[in-house]
């Protein structure tokens, strides 16, 4: 986590790092705003091999998290694998390279 701000007009959020700075992921929500995420409402982190993806995938099973079948048959295909957040957006690891 590299900042975070809090009722800013409304608006709280959190930007991440990835790895430092000089890649962000910025995450927003507005006071007056639910969540409602859809199927294709997604975050992928391409991780660069299956290895990678069954590590993370054991690391998120440990955490409590069971993973589920994606609706685009793409993921399955590539040896992804899908996990819904508590929200229920969808994170998906993928074994390929960006």
């Amino acid at each position: 986590m590299i900042a975070s701000f809090e009722d800013h007009v409304g608006y709280s959020g959190v930007v991440f790092g990835l790895p430092d700075s000089s890649g962000q992921l910025e995450l927003v929500s507005h006071e007056d705003d639910l969540p409602s995420p859809t199927a294709e409402d997604q975050l992928v982190f391409y991780l660069g091999s299956p290895e990678r993806v069954e590590t993370e995938v054991a690391r998120l099973r440990s955490a409590g998290f069971e993973p589920v079948a994606a609706p685009n048959p793409y993921w399955q295909r590539s040896g992804a694998v899908r996990f819904l957040d508590p929200d229920g957006y969808s994170l998906v690891l993928s074994p390929e390279e960006w």
